[in-house]
């Protein structure tokens, strides 16, 4: 089940990519416009008050909604669908963190990294925060964040560095990038679960 929803999430997103590439250059223009308007309203004459209004009167009543495209806009340049995957993460995600706590998960190997993931962000999962602090109930280790891979970095940490141990990481972009690595890792073998395919008990990261 946890495999089947992880595989459905990032085919969504890169149906959406592949949707979205066909009609990359209306959407560059329309961004483009946006961007110089902000532009104007900043440079007209007025307070830093007055010129804010300004700037927020060009964003509109939903800035989400720009910024979520201009996260689109972002990964159809890149040609990395990853920062897709947050809007077709919303509905399965508490069963899939509901799975990850439930599931009895163990490394085949002597890598602890993904475990000491699960744990930190079902521990954090009510956060409503953007951003988690590594050192609220987190790693004190850059290595314990090895199984991050090269795409999901730059989405995760906040420091491009590998060795250096990041001070926050972004919640949504961490719990996709676990929930995808035990997916994977379910599948290769490196991870196991007796109990992968029982569902949920009656009481109740990398591409």
């Amino acid at each position: 089940m946890l495999i089947r929803q992880v595989q459905r999430i990032h085919h969504k997103a890169k149906e959406l990519m592949d949707l979205r590439q066909a009609s990359h250059l209306q959407q560059s223009a329309e961004l483009v416009s946006t961007l110089r308007d902000i532009t104007i309203a900043y440079q007209q004459e007025g307070t830093a008050e007055e010129r804010l209004q300004n700037i927020g009167t060009v964003l509109g009543q939903y800035p989400a909604n720009l910024l979520e495209r201009c996260e689109e806009y972002a990964a159809l340049a890149n040609g990395i669908y990853l920062q897709l995957l947050p809007r077709f993460f919303r509905h399965p995600r508490n069963a899939l963190l509901l799975l990850l706590e439930h599931i009895p998960l163990s490394s085949t190997s002597q890598d602890q990294s993904l475990e000491k993931a699960i744990a930190f962000i079902l521990a954090h999962q009510n956060t409503r925060s953007d951003w988690i602090s590594v050192d609220d109930r987190g790693s004190s280790r850059a290595a314990d964040w090895s199984f991050i891979s090269e795409q999901w970095w730059p989405l995760v940490a906040d420091t491009g560095n590998r060795t250096v141990l990041p001070t926050r990481l972004h919640h949504r972009y961490l719990e996709l990038c676990v929930v995808s690595q035990v997916a994977n890792e379910l599948k290769s073998g490196d991870l196991r679960s007796s109990s992968l395919f029982t569902g949920l008990p009656s009481t109740s990261c990398s591409t």
